[in-house]
């Protein structure tokens, strides 16, 4: 039976590859479609492989180990495929241990339904692939185990000094993704480990844990640091992942008064029903990081709404799943199975739409070889034309003037390019954020020779900047054939 087991880890690998090649638009070889988000990130690791400092030379505002895995992968297979052969093994890694949690609890049977209900209501949140909540998602669900596992099994010993070192490995590893959601994550475990560990009076190995965790977390954490110390841009890394992030969920308050908002709001029902659930087992010990992890995540997943930032509650869908296999009060199911369902209804809805439309564009594509965005196709081949229009030696001095502001194809024209744009800014609203980075990117003191532009958008937007274009610059090129267009300008002699 044991053998028999163990042969299940095997399909994960396939599942993780089927899943992203449906699911990872913007790095499965099945779409045109480089992304928003995605194109940024793979942008800011083709700047490290050309010798360019993130939030020094180029600036966006996720965590500098997010840039790393994007280089790592392109310094690999140049393009995408190394990004998507990176997600499968994280995946696939992910998957294991998702089954691992609950095989805790239940049958592999049901812990094989657990995982496919998890990865079902996954396929709503998961926009488009290479996200920050993806890649942390393949750290978490480590600890994740390791807490339930301990919990479960050996909550009457004390916590294993190994897994307080693997907490604060993967803790480093998302916090330099993403701070606060390892904060809300990770957090919500190392917190009801110590309530746990100062409740049973084990200080000793409280601090030795302690210990341990901080000694995951520098390991990974000191490499990066040495890094920007080596380039002088320790300054630059904290102010782009740290301060700028405050700025950008607008702080403490904004974070708060979120929870008023209608998409905190659906998340108090639904962790409620999971706590409820619990209680009603013979688990509930499992409860002591499981209500820090459920306060974490309704403050820190942020101000603003977009639904990949639920990625990682993905595992308290599995924890769901798996209790409402365990319950035998049919009341208390029904209860919380209608707590989620009226939920996460609007999330189950795109789920079955994703389901339905993407297996068969994947049907067009292997009988015509017709992609599911093939209408980009154009785009990008006119992008490319307006780019060649510049000499090759100079096409990573190309200023990106609002490029991406309106229309996420055009967000992604540098990169599909193989090239990364000359200034700072890679998209503007950041500017808006905090003004001081339009000082360091002003273009009228840079008065760079090549401009590429959405012409509808730089005489709408920045009215001293376009006048300054018009002024100096002549226009080289247009590239119009979608309404996504772009003008290519160059600086007079």
């Amino acid at each position: 039976m044991k053998n028999k087991e163990n042969h299940i880890y095997f399909l994960f690998p396939v599942v993780a590859t089927v899943y992203l090649l449906l699911f990872s638009g913007t790095t499965s070889p099945l779409f045109y479609t480089e992304g928003m988000d995605s194109a940024v990130f793979k942008t800011m690791g083709l700047a490290l492989l050309q010798g360019k400092t993130p939030y020094l030379d180029i600036f966006d505002h996720k965590g500098p180990l997010l840039y790393f895995i994007n280089a790592f992968a392109q310094w690999m297979i140049p393009g995408r495929s190394g990004l998507l052969l990176l997600q499968t093994i994280g995946m696939s890694i992910a998957l294991c241990f998702w089954y691992k949690t609950a095989r805790l609890f239940c049958s592999q049977r049901w812990s094989l339904f657990s995982v496919a209900f998890a990865l079902f209501i996954l396929c709503a949140f998961f926009q488009e692939g290479n996200l920050t909540e993806e890649w942390m998602l393949y750290g978490i669900s480590i600890p994740w185990y390791l807490a339930a596992k301990y919990f479960v099994k050996y909550s009457d010993d004390e916590h294993p000094l190994l897994y307080g070192f693997v907490y604060g490995l993967c803790f480093g590893y998302s916090f330099f993704i993403r701070p606060n959601d390892a904060v809300a994550y990770m957090g919500g475990i190392m917190t009801g480990v110590a309530i746990w560990l100062l409740y049973k009076k084990r200080y000793k190995n409280l601090v030795y844990n302690i210990l341990c965790f901080f000694a995951g977390f520098v390991m990974v954490g000191l490499p990066i640091v040495i890094f920007y110390a080596h380039r002088n841009a320790l300054g630059d890394m904290y102010y782009g992942f740290i301060e700028h992030n405050r700025l950008y969920s607008g702080g403490i308050k904004a974070l708060l008064t979120s929870l008023y908002k209608k998409q905190k709001f659906g998340h108090f029902p639904y962790v409620a029903a999971l706590w409820l659930l619990v209680w009603n087992t013979e688990h509930r010990r499992i409860l002591t990081y499981l209500i820090p992890v459920g306060i974490l995540v309704a403050i820190l997943t942020g101000a603003r709404f977009y639904a990949h930032y639920f990625i990682c509650s993905s595992l308290l869908l599995l924890l769901f799943a798996v209790m409402l296999t365990l319950q035998k009060k049919q009341s208390m199911s029904l209860m919380a199975l209608c707590l989620i369902i009226a939920t996460h209804g609007p999330y189950i809805k795109e789920t079955v739409r994703k389901t339905v439309s993407i297996p068969k564009q994947l049907v067009r594509y292997v009988a015509k070889g017709q992609k599911a965005d093939s209408y980009l196709k154009d785009f990008y081949d006119e992008a490319d034309r307006v780019i060649d229009m510049v000499p090759a030696d100079e096409q990573n001095n190309i200023w990106n003037y609002n490029v991406a502001w309106e229309g996420y194809p055009t967000f992604s024209v540098f990169w599909h390019h193989g090239i990364v744009q000359s200034n700072l800014i890679t998209y503007r609203p950041m500017g808006w954020i905090d003004p001081e980075l339009f000082k360091r990117d002003n273009i009228q003191e840079k008065k760079p020779k090549w401009v590429l532009s959405q012409s509808y958008a730089y005489f709408r937007q920045d009215s001293i900047e376009a006048e300054f274009l018009r002024l100096y610059y002549d226009t080289i090129a247009q590239a119009d054939t979608t309404k996504y267009d772009l003008t290519l300008l160059r600086r007079k002699q």
